[in-house]
């Protein structure tokens, strides 16, 4: 509640006072607990910029419950190392974080349970990423490659969901290499209709394949992508500023006026609001919208709509 409620430093304290009273307790429920608070302590670090004091926190979660090999603390042993592995990336600390990541293939790829194999597949889709942007290609291929071989056609959604997001990796690779219709190919197989998937990855699929279609020409196909896209946006927490930089970079290529009809009939209609404004006025016309809407929307024209040369870029269709 406190960290909903953005009382961050309360929070800590409250992480702080479980791990004072508790810390010791050799009742193994008390401790699972113990280990929960320090997971979270960690969450909360993050939010609050101190990332590395974070990875130090999940560290010691490891450390103090992951020597005796309990079940118990499967969960908040899986969340601290995979949380320290995408920190890490986001410090610029690669080496550091493919340690971790084969130190977990080691701790979680013996054990057949569950919670073991949801840890590989999490584990080798980021090992990956982290690989790639190594430039260290084809290792990062062969992990992405062993999560679609073992789980793409797994019914238990989070192994679905890391092959998708295994696939979706390796297409965001193929588009920046000019490959867009390999791309496609392996957007079409993470992108199975039907299912629900993280609607993150998901988000993220179908602007690649969006930026794909356009490449090749398909401005119809692109624009089907988007809408799909669009769909799907009401279902995150946030609007995140990536998802405007890509609707008003795709804008370009499918044209203001369809962009903004996308927007208009779209579950993210309101959300979008201002973008369909800022749209709007680069074709010249003038929505009446309250004052707030109108900022954000100059904001939007100025910083994505508008590019280097100072004038708003327009489709050629």
């Amino acid at each position: 509640m406190l960290v909903t409620a953005h009382r961050n430093e309360e929070a800590l304290a409250v992480w702080d006072e479980v791990e004072r009273r508790f810390g010791n307790s050799d009742e193994p429920e008390i401790s699972k607990h113990v280990a929960s608070a320090l997971v979270s302590k960690g969450t909360t670090l993050v939010h609050m910029n101190r990332a590395e004091d974070a990875v130090g926190v999940w560290s010691d979660v490891v450390r103090r419950f992951g020597e005796d090999g309990s079940r118990l603390y499967h969960e908040e042993i899986a969340t601290a190392v995979l949380n320290s592995v995408v920190v890490l990336g986001s410090l610029n600390r690669p080496d550091e974080a493919l340690e971790v990541c084969d130190e977990a293939l080691q701790r979680f790829g013996s054990g057949d349970e569950p919670y073991n194999i949801e840890a590989v597949a999490k584990t080798l889709v980021n090992k990956g990423a982290l690989l790639v942007a190594l430039d260290r290609t084809e290792e990062g291929f062969a992990a992405w490659d062993e999560v679609v071989r073992r789980f793409e056609a797994s019914d238990v959604p989070p192994l679905r969901d890391a092959a998708e997001s295994a696939l979706c990796g390796r297409a965001q690779h193929e588009l920046s290499e000019g490959r867009a219709r390999d791309a496609v190919a392996f957007l079409d197989r993470a992108l199975l209709p039907g299912r629900a998937g993280i609607p993150d990855s998901r988000l993220q699929g179908h602007f690649v394949r969006a930026r794909a279609r356009l490449a090749e020409g398909n401005r119809e196909a692109c624009a089907e992508d988007v809408e799909r896209a669009l769909s799907i946006l009401p279902e995150l927490n946030m609007l995140p500023r990536e998802v405007l930089v890509a609707l008003a970079d795709l804008a370009a290529g499918v044209g203001p006026e369809k962009m903004c009809d996308l927007i208009k009939w779209s579950p993210a209609g309101d959300l979008l609001l201002p973008l369909r404004t800022a749209l709007e006025r680069e074709l010249g016309l003038e929505p009446r919208v309250a004052r707030e809407v109108e900022e954000i929307a100059e904001d939007i024209r100025r910083e994505l709509l508008v590019r280097p040369n100072g004038k708003a870029e327009q489709s050629t269709a």
